[in-house]
């Protein structure tokens, strides 16, 4: 069988096969884009829902020593995003439960939502920016530590 090469073929085989090469490049950017998406909201939205007293779930994904420093006042669970995995049944286990994952830019925030749709979660939300965006909008912070252990749930 003879190697056939994108020069060999007439005009219109090569166009067509060009053609198609790009659509393909161009499905696989829409789907690897969706699919590496997570669903996202701004701390401006994160302020909103909790004034309004939305049932929520706010996960604070940094370390202690950054959560103790500055943190939200409302914070459910602290617990760093390295070892998510081994504080799972301090997360609600309704997988319905709106879950929003903080950090300090929304990058470890980010790679915790990814892992909690992962177990099936089907509300989880990354806060975008993260505490220097909450803080830069002059959204209201607490610091030191609290009277409790960090890593466990905020009481009603």
């Amino acid at each position: 069988m003879a190697n056939l090469q994108l020069q060999d073929l007439p005009g219109g085989g090569r166009t067509l096969i060009t053609v198609g090469l790009l659509a393909c490049l161009a499905i696989n950017i829409v789907v690897n884009c969706s699919k590496n998406a997570v669903p996202s909201v701004t701390v401006q939205q994160l302020e909103q829902l909790a004034k309004s007293g939305e049932d929520m779930f706010l996960l604070d994904v940094r370390t202690e020593p950054e959560y103790i420093a500055n943190r939200l006042s409302f914070t459910d669970l602290r617990v760093s995003h390295d070892s998510l995995g081994n504080h799972l049944d301090q997360l609600p286990q309704d997988k319905d439960t709106r879950i929003y994952c903080f950090c300090r830019s929304g990058r470890r925030s980010t790679h915790s939502t990814r892992y909690l749709m992962s177990l099936g979660y089907n509300s989880v939300y990354n806060v975008t920016g993260g505490i220097l965006a909450w803080q830069k909008k002059g959204f209201e912070t607490v610091s030191g530590p609290e009277s409790s252990d960090s890593t466990s749930p905020r009481s009603p």
